[in-house]
């Protein structure tokens, strides 16, 4: 609750529980764009300032309704963020690493397992071994065994199961013993450097809510590929390929398609190449 702290330091107030009414809400809003805050981190930081007073009412403090309310100002905003085209994913996948630390590998190696997983960075880095099963299916009358991978996530807890394509078990292969870890600041680091010596390197606008004002630059798409670009990556493919998206929310563990939508990150190009190939009813 620093950021609460210094609201009443900038104020010269305390507040109090039974004083914090809708005037409160609105005036820490704009104390905090102030700050030049993106919106969805003033978001992140009046949810955490609603939930501490929940607690204080639940506890029996006098505490004033307004927290119950919608605080106009503090809806999330759909952020910009890239994923990684086939085509581009080949080349991180393919460009020559050799001469580089062991650590470069390690990372596109966990980069690809989060792409072919469409997991979130803390379930894939690093996999464990005991997450690796051998399932036997009936294919067409004739039984056959079938790599997966079954995963508890840790954010949320939900299990999924994820089957494996032949490019994740390959990456498997390679790790007979255990899979690396990698820090994670390391390997947001890598996969940059990787991206950039992959050619990957679009011109990409960003367009970010700073206090209240939304702004434009435009950056090179590799210096936006991070560790969670993975699982955007994964989502977004399994749906250009046709997959249903019930299917893949079963996949990335999300509760509904409405969230499922933030990860999916098609463009119009590649969403209406999708249509034509999958409906005869453009045809």
């Amino acid at each position: 609750m620093q950021k609460l702290k210094e609201y009443q330091e900038s104020r010269h107030i305390r507040l109090r529980f039974q004083n914090a009414d809708a005037a409160f809400f609105r005036d820490y809003i704009r104390f905090l764009q102030g700050k030049g805050y993106r919106t969805n981190y003033i978001s992140k930081i009046v949810c955490n300032c609603k939930t501490l007073f929940s607690c204080a009412a639940h506890d029996g403090y006098d505490v004033h309704p307004a927290f119950h309310n919608r605080i106009a100002g503090t809806g999330m905003k759909e952020v910009d963020a890239v994923y990684l085209t086939r085509s581009e994913l080949d080349a991180f996948r393919t460009v020559d690493l050799s001469g580089l630390p062991e650590h470069m590998s390690q990372s596109r190696d966990l980069f690809l397992i989060g792409v072919w997983t469409a997991q979130r960075v803390s379930d894939y880095n690093p996999l464990e071994k005991t997450c690796i099963h051998y399932e036997t299916i009936d294919d067409r009358g004739t039984p056959k065994r079938i790599l997966t991978l079954h995963l508890i996530q840790k954010k949320t807890g939900k299990k999924v199961i994820i089957p494996c394509s032949t490019e994740l078990a390959t990456i498997l292969d390679r790790y007979p013993d255990s899979f690396p870890a990698v820090p994670y600041h390391r390997l947001n680091r890598d996969i940059k450097v990787i991206a950039q010596m992959a050619g990957i390197n679009t011109p990409v606008v960003i367009r970010s809510d700073i206090g209240g004002t939304v702004r434009k630059e435009i950056r090179p798409k590799y210096s936006l590929v991070h560790s969670h670009t993975a699982r955007r990556t994964g989502a977004t493919l399994m749906y250009l390929s046709g997959m249903d998206v019930f299917d893949i929310c079963r996949i990335t563990g999300h509760a509904s398609i409405k969230t499922l939508r933030r990860y999916i990150k098609a463009d119009e190009l590649e969403t209406a190449r999708k249509i034509k190939t999958s409906y005869t009813y453009f045809d």
